[in-house]
């Protein structure tokens, strides 16, 4: 009875003592339509059972609480950080999960350990919300691992930053790692607050609160304050980038700018030279004439050279 990716359009049901788990891997109309007759429904919560990613949140109808909530995961692919949303609907014997393309591989492991009748069996005697929230600590669990590959790739352009070469390499990282950041808290900030409200609806349910709801509380806690951490780092990684840029460019600017403040008086030199006086023209035809000139503008470059240095410019 082991859930897979290539069956998303299949409806699974299991049964247990105090639990039925009913899980659908892709919520298009048809399955929208099959799922509402095992489980009727609000029809604004079936609408938002659609593919289309929401925000965390609770809320609690007449017989049961429909959540949603977003979690962030990495993509193997750009090594980034995409999002997956779980639609949970929870009442007093049903646990309703609804998870577009099996993305949470949480969930999946949770539904192969379905195919063993002692675990379904022990899963599945508990209350559908002492269920629910074991599958969210799993989850909460497995996003620990990329906040840890998060801070390794943080550590990694820490320790490039201030190398010469790969400038333009640095800032595609510090800019990947602010976007990566950002979808992960962009996922994870309404989750405390569905928590929160989820408490309220299992007394409204006529539900238990189970012995570990504060433990789910303190690992959003966790997973957020660490989050914000990582901001701070990224954001002090771009500033610290930034000024460097600055730097660079203002030192360049300052070298031309040097380079300029030299040519200008020799090319002004070079032009009353050339022009067509008869006075200017016997100097430049004298013996002396080409070799002061040069002496000339050897001196000039030198007295600049000295200012610069005087005014501790260069």
């Amino acid at each position: 009875m082991g859930m897979n990716r290539t069956t998303l359009t299949k409806i699974t049901e299991y049964r247990g003592r105090a639990t039925t788990w009913i899980h659908v891997g892709h919520a298009d109309m048809a399955n929208i339509r099959a799922l509402n007759k095992k489980f009727p429904m609000h029809e604004h919560d079936l609408r938002e059972l659609l593919p289309a990613l929401q925000h965390s949140k609770c809320i609690v109808r007449p017989g049961y609480a429909f959540l949603v909530f977003i979690f962030p995961l990495r993509d193997q692919e750009t090594g980034g950080v995409k999002e997956t949303e779980l639609d949970v609907f929870l009442t007093a014997n049903t646990l309703v999960t609804v998870n577009h393309g099996n993305r949470l591989s949480d969930l999946t492991a949770l539904s192969d350990e379905m195919t063993s009748a002692v675990k379904r069996e022990l899963i599945l005697s508990q209350d559908p919300a002492d269920v629910f929230l074991s599958l969210l600590d799993r989850i909460y669990r497995s996003i620990f691992p990329l906040l840890v590959q998060l801070s390794h790739d943080v550590r990694l352009v820490e320790n490039a930053l201030f190398e010469e070469s790969g400038r333009e390499e640095t800032i595609r990282k510090v800019l990947f790692l602010k976007n990566s950041n950002a979808r992960a808290r962009k996922a994870l900030q309404g989750h405390k607050y569905a928590l929160t409200e989820l408490r309220a609806g299992l007394s409204a349910l006529n539900l238990p609160v189970p012995n570990h709801f504060n433990h789910l509380v303190s690992e959003t806690i966790d997973i957020w304050n660490t989050l914000e951490s990582q901001r701070e780092s990224i954001d002090t990684l771009h500033e610290t980038n930034e000024t460097l840029l600055t730097f660079r460019t203002n030192k360049v600017m300052k070298t031309l700018t040097i380079f300029t403040s030299i040519l200008l008086p020799l090319s002004l030199l070079n032009g009353i030279v050339i022009i067509d006086a008869p006075i200017m023209t016997d100097f430049m035809h004298s013996p002396l004439g080409f070799p002061a000139v040069l002496t000339t503008m050897f001196v000039m470059t030198l007295g600049m050279l000295a200012l610069f240095r005087a005014k501790r410019w260069m």
